[in-house]
This record gives structure tokens, sequence and C-alpha cells, in this order.
């Protein structure tokens, strides 16, 4: 302190609380601030606040205010018309049965992160509500917490998405055979056992309905604040395909009887099934071994890795028992959750309802779309691995790297979620997250929140929050005290709810034909990139008008034309049916263009402006090539050129653009394109080439050159990714110079007015989180190449360190706030003539835009009062926020 003049005073809260609330920030931010006196750092709270900032302002509890839940047009609505959209959090297993002064404790804290659904997970064990004793059932005083829970986030406006079949070990007790061996679920014996789907629906009828939650007075199905309902949890034939040559007994059998009966019904004898599986080459995928008399088919081996046109050598790989064991699994999935949709129904449940299975595989989506309320998936980014057989024990393998560095990467937050996007049915991100010790979590937190708001999604529910007291270290998942996910939930929770990040302006379809989908080959196509511009979904409806700005053919097969303008069409694979004897020669010709086609092969085209600029050159195959002078004598424009031969068309008259086949890479340019053609999309191939992905609203910029993500509207901007550079860089009017590596900045202003316009603002910047003792170390060898051998403990570090260069933040080309800090964590409030800075590195020199007239450092119940001679000075450790006044 040294060449200050400072008057100190102790002063004790309450009084500092009567001083602020009688002057003019009575209802001011700050003020709000002020009196709760929040605690953001983990070493100081076993449950930290998000934000200085309270978002629960306007919320209008309890939940189930507006009635229920409902399906219309693809999104969720209340009763009264309302949309419906929901940021969330899990809690899971043992962090729902804490006690209850904590759950009053959480409730609050959630809300004011600005959460609106908690999703209440893997309950339904002996360790959860279910009492090891099958005659009790329940274990009533955890049953009572799970209640007491739902009470107390009703109250503040936060609803709540339960699980039915999630953890539950069924056992030898409850009728099942060899129920122990199962393992947790029964996965995927759940859906094809009747006794456990007699126990199934025993066990909803009596968690639903039966039971009346005493703090509510109202059953689970009779409770609008019950949001949504999930049947299974990572469930089904699809996600469990690996398992089936090495199913339980007797339910192997059972399997492969149930197999056999489907595969008579729909082939009648043996002859008639090896026919249809002969090829149009003579090959026959039923060996001389299997009847279906003697019920000896042989189920298939589900293997994505396999594709046309591969000579087939293993007949269980054969693409027509593949395709007919993915449409025998359509099928018992579809009864099943036919039944148990009718089965909840009947009970009076009306909350919307799905079942979480394969989130990747076409067959699986369109089924659940069919059948159940809402697509619900997962998302998770550097995911820990194990070594082959020690699941969930050390070591385990990490990526490192950022989100932002993995370009053509199909496992992309946008990529991700588009492909499990199924027209005109909401989708729910369920559980996701950037797991620890990933350094880059917290650009994970924007890119998740900003990408769900540009493709509209209905809901994302964060996965997970330990709510047990004596945690105090970051876990993989658990997010409570992790400054780079916990410290942004309020920022991620404006960014999807708020509308500020609108919804995109055009929307992009994927059609799949019946034989595209159970064409049982890897689904990850790079056309689903396109979710960094604009909303993606599959749509399955080929003897419909498509209702998209485009409409772009899987290319999966040739096995059905797809109708309407607006189209991208192209195969690159013949056949016609799924049991390969039918080929077409392309989707152009179904869309009826007769061309006259050269020769096939590579060749060097020179393109004209789609796809590549105009003259551009580049090498690729085409089988077969079209003739130039037919397209153009038709009235019909190459879309590049080699010799006397053409790549492509365009149909201007009925927007059309065609293709015998199309390379994946170049199908994402030419889509782009498209959208810019005919959509006046803001977007183009330049894009690509310039490795710079825009959303076509604007607000959105994925630069992979740079390893940023920057997201700009009038009243919030973020800067995530790399962000040390000696002169101010950002976003436009926001603009930060940090010698800081890596980070997210985000600026807010809080009064609904332009950030240069704002008179309230609050910028936040987190950078780097680590538990104490983390102990990782590179490892080529391993599944991922870093090798975590220990998670760590308390005390949590942000790596913050004085630094010559400040971190300097501009809005508008004004300076806002100077630290001299590298790394750490910050939030600071302006209001007014005042300001609040959340600093959790101590002894930090700060300078701010003119010297205040009085200072406050806020520690505890105490605060030290003094008055600066400058702009500029050190703010002690153990100060858990500053007050400035000007």
């Amino acid at each position: 302190m040294t060449g200050w003049y400072f008057i100190v005073r102790i002063v004790g809260i309450g009084l500092l609380i009567l001083l602020l609330t009688t002057a003019s920030f009575a209802n001011s931010e700050l003020a709000s601030v002020l009196e709760r006196a929040p605690v953001m750092n983990p070493n100081l709270s076993a449950f930290p606040e998000s934000s200085l900032v309270d978002r629960s302002a306007g919320r209008k509890p309890p939940a189930g205010a507006l009635g229920f839940l409902s399906v219309k047009h693809g999104k969720f609505f209340f009763a009264d018309g309302t949309r419906a959209r929901f940021f969330g959090i899990n809690l899971a297993k043992d962090a729902v049965f804490t006690d209850k002064a904590t759950i009053d404790r959480l409730a609050g804290l959630f809300a004011r992160a600005g959460i609106n659904l908690v999703r209440i997970h893997h309950i339904d064990d002996t360790q959860g509500i279910l009492d090891p004793d099958p005659k009790r059932y329940f274990r009533p005083e955890r049953l009572d917490l799970v209640d007491y829970w739902v009470a107390k986030l009703k109250e503040r406006g936060i609803y709540v998405c339960l699980d039915l079949n999630d953890y539950r070990t069924f056992r030898t007790a409850d009728g099942v055979v060899n129920g122990e061996k199962l393992g947790r679920g029964a996965k995927p014996y759940a859906v094809f056992d009747q006794r456990l789907i007699e126990l199934q629906e025993e066990y909803a009828r009596r968690f639903l309905v039966d039971h009346v939650n005493p703090y509510t007075k109202l059953s689970y199905a009779d409770d609008p604040a019950i949001a949504m309902l999930e049947i299974y949890d990572e469930n089904g034939l699809f996600i469990r395909r690996g398992d089936w040559p090495n199913l339980h007994e007797p339910y192997k059998s059972a399997f492969q009887q149930q197999w056999n009966a489907w595969l008579r019904y729909k082939y009648g004898s043996t002859a008639k099934l090896r026919a249809a599986w002969t090829d149009r080459q003579g090959y026959c995928a039923l060996t001389s071994e299997e009847s279906l008399e003697a019920a000896s088919a042989q189920l298939p081996r589900m293997d994505l890795g396999y594709d046309l046109p591969q000579p087939v050598t293993n007949p269980l790989l054969a693409p027509q028992r593949v395709s007919d064991g993915a449409l025998f699994a359509a099928d018992i999935q579809r009864d099943y959750l036919t039944a148990m949709m009718r089965s909840l129904r009947e009970m009076g449940v009306k909350a919307p309802i799905t079942a979480v299975g394969a989130q990747d595989l076409l067959p699986d989506l369109a089924t659940t779309a069919e059948t159940t309320d809402y697509i619900g998936i997962n998302y998770y980014f550097d995911h820990p691995v194990w070594e082959p057989g020690k699941d969930w024990t050390m070591p385990s393998f990490f990526s490192l790297r950022s989100p932002l560095q993995e370009s053509g990467s199909s496992f992309t937050f946008p990529a991700v979620v588009s492909l499990a996007r199924m027209h005109n049915k909401p989708l729910v991100v369920r559980e996701w997250g950037y797991c620890y010790p990933n350094p880059h979590r917290g650009v994970g937190m924007v890119e998740a929140a900003a990408y769900g708001a540009l493709l509209d999604l209905d809901a994302l529910i964060l996965f997970t929050y330990d709510a047990r007291p004596s945690v105090r270290a970051i876990g993989y998942f658990d997010v409570h005290v992790d400054p780079l996910r916990w410290g942004l939930v309020a920022q991620a929770s404006r960014l999807f709810l708020s509308g500020e990040v609108q919804p995109s302006k055009c929307e992009l379809g994927i059609g799949y034909s019946l034989v595209d989908i159970f064409t049982w080959h890897n689904y990850a196509l790079p056309l689903y990139h396109l979710g960094y511009v604009t909303r993606v979904a599959n749509y399955t409806r080929p003897d419909t008008r498509h209702p998209f700005d485009l409409l772009v053919s899987s290319g999966r097969s040739c096995g059905s034309a797809w109708q309407g303008e607006r189209l991208l069409l192209f195969a690159n694979r013949a056949h016609t049916d799924l049991l390969y004897q039918g080929a077409a020669e392309g989707q152009d010709v179904l869309a009826g263009y007769q061309l006259a086609t050269g020769r096939g092969g590579a060749f060097d085209f020179t393109f004209r402006g789609i796809g590549y600029d105009a003259g551009g050159v580049k090498t690729y195959q085409a089988w077969p090539a079209y003739t130039t002078a037919d397209l153009e004598a038709r009235g019909l424009q190459p879309i590049a050129t080699s010799d006397s031969l053409a790549m492509g068309f365009i149909d201007r008259a009925k927007k059309v653009i065609g293709f015998r086949n199309l390379h994946p890479d170049l199908a994402q340019r030419v889509a782009l394109d498209a959208l810019k053609l005919w959509a006046k999309a803001p977007v183009s191939h330049n894009d690509l080439d310039a490795n710079c992905w825009r959303a076509d609203t604007g607000q959105i910029v994925r630069d992979f050159g740079k390893d940023q993500l920057r997201i700009v509207t009038p009243t919030v901007q973020v800067i995530a990714g790399k962000l040390e550079s000696e002169q101010p860089m950002g976003t436009g009017e926001v603009k930060v110079a940090t010698t800081t590596p890596i980070g997210v900045l985000v600026a807010e202003s809080l009064d609904g007015k332009p950030l240069t316009r704002s008179g309230a603002l609050l910028v936040k910047m987190t950078t780097r989180a680590r538990n104490d003792r983390t102990k990782i170390f590179p490892d080529p060898g391993g599944p991922k190449p870093h090798k975590l051998v220990a998670l760590g403990t308390a005390p949590i570090s942000t790596e913050g360190k004085p630094a010559e260069q400040p971190t300097r933040v501009e809005i508008d080309g004004k300076m806002l706030i100077e630290l001299n800090l590298q790394n750490g964590s910050w939030e600071y409030l302006v209001e007014g003539n005042r300001a609040l800075l959340y600093l959790d590195t101590g002894d930090t020199a700060v300078t701010f835009p003119r010297t205040p007239a009085l200072v406050r450092w806020h520690s505890g119940a105490e605060v030290v009062e003094f008055t600066p001679e400058s702009a500029s000075f050190t703010i002690p450790a153990g100060v858990h926020f500053t007050e400035v006044r000007w």
C-alpha cells in the first residue's frame, strides 16, 4: 500500500447493506450482489456461485405454472402456448441423496445460475430408491429426498427430468433368470424380454403414479413440473449391438429364436431366404448349415466398418444379412417403445417421453422419432478412455486438444447434434460436458451454448453436479467446483436461453429413404459439419415435398427419388433395395435427368464458381462424367469441366444441383454455395478455404486458423480459444490484449442496451483450472496421447500469476479495466458510478478508467474501506470481491 492515502474502516456487512440500499442503487444489480455477498472461489465454498449476477430475475415460479409441457411443430410448448427451452444440470446417483439443508441451498444456487431444469439420474437401484428387499420396494428415506428435491426445485421455477430404467440391476428375486448377470439397466435385454418389460412397467406405475410426493401433494404423473421422462438410458439393441453374440442364457437363445421367427415371417422359408440373400454376383449370405425350419439362421455381426463394394468374406457381415439385422432390431425396439408409450400414457403420464439409445445410427434415431416424443442424446468432448478391460480405473487417457482444433472431425458439438437431429422432433442434449483435465473446458461451455442456440435445440443439460459438501476437487464430469465449467454456467445459460444468439436463418435437410436408413455403414457424414453454419435435420419422407432451404440427398443409395426444388442430388452407391439386387444409375436419373455420359475415372476438373472459385482446378473422380455439350444443350450449367467432360450440373430453372457421385468434402462446399444461391445465406465455399466457418446469422465465427471462437450480438459478445495477443483483438466492440494463452472472455449488457451504450456491464474471463497434484504425462502409445495417473485433490488452482503486460479489456475502443495478471479467473460488474470486481488471484495490480473516490475490499463479513491516490492499485490476497465508487 506504499504511496497510497487511505482511510480504513471495518464495518459490519449489515451496516454496509443498509447504506447501499438507501442510496441510488436500490434496485441495481450491484446492490443485489452486495446484499447476497456471493462466494465464487471454489476454495472458499463447497458450492460456489457461478456469477456475481443473479440470473433468476424474471422467472415466474413455481415450475408448472404454465401447464404441462407438450410437443407441437417439433418444439416444446407449455399449455398456455409459450415456447419452452431448458438449460439444465444433472444430479446423478450419490449426489441426489444429500441432506435437505444442501438441497435448499442448491435449489437457490441453480436458479441464480440461470438453470431452469434438473435431470435426476441413476436412482433406480438398491443404492438409490429401491429397497434390497423386493417386498418393501422403495426405501422411504431415499424416495423422500427425491421428493424434496422436486419440491424445492419447483418452488424456484426449475423443472425436472426423470429416468426410468437406468441403473437398476434386476435380480433373481424379481423373477428374472440370471438377473444379476445382466448388468445395470439389463442392456439390451430390457427391450426384448417380457418379464423385464413387466418390471419396467411396474416400476413406472409405482414411482410415477402410485407414489404421491408429500411436499407437492401430487404424483409425478400429475405434476406439470416434471417436464420430461426417459424410458431408458443408453440402452437398446443398436447401442448394444456388440453384445448380440455374447448374451447370457437363456436370453441368447430367446433372441436367436426371435430373429429366426422374424425371418420366417418376412421370407416364409429357407429357400426364399436363400434366394433373397443372394446378390447379383451370385454370392449367398446364408450358409448351408443355416435353416429357418431349424431356427439356426445366425445373427449378423453389426460392424459399421464394412462398406460396399468390398468383397464379402464373412457371411455374418454380408450386407443383406446386416440390413435385415438392422430392420429386425428396429422392429423389436419399435414394438417395445410403442408398448411402453401406450402403458405410460394409460397410467396417466403427461410429460413428453423419449428413450436414449444410439444417437449416431439412423435406424435407432428414426425408430425413436417414430414412437416417442423427442430425441435425447449425449455429447462429451475428450471423454476419458482406459486401457482394455480396465474401465473406470487409473490410468485414464485424454487428447487435451481444443475443440477449435478439430476442423475435420465429426465429433464436434455442432456435427454430433446435427447427426442426431430428426425433422420435426425436439432435440435434448441430456448429458454433455467437456471433460477434466482437458484445459479447453471453458471454450466448450460457450461453444455448446452458442451452437445450441444457433441450431435451436430444445434443452442442454450439463453433466454433472456433485451435491455432496465433502467433494472439493474437480472431477472428470463433475462441474460444481470447476471455474471453467461451473464458472461459465451463468453466461452459457444466457447465451442459450435469451434469444440473443439467434436461430439460424436457414435449415438444411439431409434426405434418407428407407434404403438409406438401413444401409448399414458409418452415418457420420461430413455434411453434418454444416451445423457450424445452419440448422441441419434428417428428413425421411421422400414421398413429400421437403420444407427446407436446401435438401441434400444422403448419397447412401438410390433407394428413392426426392421431390421439389432446392435439391442437391448425388448417390455414391447404386443399390435400390436392401437385398442389393436392384441398381439405378444415380439420383439424377431418379429425378428425371436422362443425361449423356462419357467415361469414368479421375479427372482434373476446372470449376466455374460453385464448389471452388472460377478457374480453380481440382482432381475428383466421376463415375461416369457427363458430357459438357449435352448439359449445355439442355440448358444445364456444368459445375466443373475437363475437356469435353463435366462433373455435376445446375438446373437453375428447377433449382436442382446434380451429380452422379460426389466426394463428401465437395458436397459440403457445394451445399454452402447452394445456400448462398437459393437462400441468400451469407456463406460460401470461401469460408472453408479460409478455414473459418460462419453462422448464417453472422453471429458466430469459428476460426480454425486462429483457434478461436467469436460470438457477436448487440448485447453479449464472446472471445474464446487462443487469446494471447500484444494488441487488442476480438469481436469488434469488445477487444482484449493479454499474455494469457487460452481462455474465454464474455462481455454482457445487463440493462438490455447494446454493449456500447449499456449503463450496466458484466465482463468475465476464465483461463485455466486444475486440481492440486493432478498428474498427467505424454504417452504416445496410449489410447489417447496423454496419460492421467492422478486426478488430484483440492485446492484448485487457476494458475494466476503477475504479468508485466496487463490483460486489457476495451469496449467500443475505451479501456474498461486492466489487470496485471496471466491466467486466473475474474468477473467485473460496472453499473453507473460503481463497480464490483471478483478476482481469484491475490496481490494483483488493477487499473480502472479513472481514480476511484472510494474502494471497499469485501472479505466475508468484514470490509476494508480506503481512498486510493490513483486509478491503479494492488488487491491483496484474501479479498472476496472489490467494490469501487467514482
